[in-house]
Formats: C-alpha cells, sequence, structure tokens
C-alpha cells in the first residue's frame, strides 16, 4: 500500500473517525494484497471500545462506506472476532486508524495470547486426528 492510496482512504478514515466508541480500524485482506484498484472491494475491520460495538448499525456503517468509496466495503468487528481472523488482520492488515493506541495495543497483546493458545490447542488435535487416520 502507497501514499497515494492512504490519500485515497481519507474520507473513509474522516468517517470512521466519527463513528461512536471507535479505537482503531484496519484494512485487509485483497486490497492490501493487490491495491485498492487490485480488489474488488475494500475490507475493513473495527476494533471499539467494550461494549460500544453493541450501539453501531454494521450495515448502515457498510452502506455508507460502500457509498464513500464507490465500491462495496466489507465491515468485520474484531472484538467479535475469533483469534485466528485476528491474527491475519493484524498480521497482513495495514492500521489505518489509531484512535485509542493504548487500547489496541493492549488489544493486540491479548489477541496475540489467544492466538498463541490457538495454534497450541489445535497442533494437539492435528496430531489426534493423523494418529487416528494413519496420516
Amino acid at each position: 500500500m502507497n501514499a497515494n492510496e492512504i490519500t485515497r482512504l481519507k474520507p473513509l478514515i474522516e468517517y470512521i473517525a466519527r463513528i461512536p466508541g471507535i479505537a482503531s480500524a484496519y484494512l485487509f485482506g485483497s486490497s492490501v494484497k493487490k491495491g485498492i484498484d487490485g480488489g474488488r472491494d475494500l475490507d475493513i475491520a473495527l476494533l471499539f471500545h467494550p461494549d460500544r460495538e453493541r450501539l453501531i448499525d454494521r450495515l448502515a456503517v457498510m452502506t455508507e462506506l460502500s457509498r464513500i468509496a464507490g465500491i462495496d466495503v466489507d465491515v468485520a468487528v474484531l472484538n467479535d472476532a475469533s483469534p485466528a481472523f485476528y491474527h491475519e488482520v493484524r498480521s497482513g492488515g495495514v492500521l489505518i486508524l489509531d484512535g485509542d493506541p493504548t487500547f489496541r495495543k493492549m488489544m493486540e497483546i491479548r489477541s496475540r495470547k489467544f492466538y498463541d493458545d490457538y495454534r497450541h490447542l489445535h497442533a494437539i488435535y492435528m496430531r489426534g486426528i493423523r494418529a487416528r487416520y494413519g496420516q
């Protein structure tokens, strides 16, 4: 993602910054890998302060972001995300809004711990499956 693409995202970022309770936002998926023009849509992950994510209308946010961007925008809420999905966003995404760096870092550390636990338990599970089915 280059500076020109970040500049083109400015209207989206300004809209996201006005959403009540927003802590941070990431761009992830094909728009990061292929560039904004290379993907069919934009994937945006939002992180809210606790209990605030329940107050937003996700469909209204997606609709307004799609209108601003001129292409479909999919919105995911990281507060509800699985450890694997949160890891994917964190490792492959681009932080486009950091309204509360302290809270974001706390949540990243927490999600990293959950992801490490998930990986460990998944590895044990997969060893059991391989042993059972001889692979």
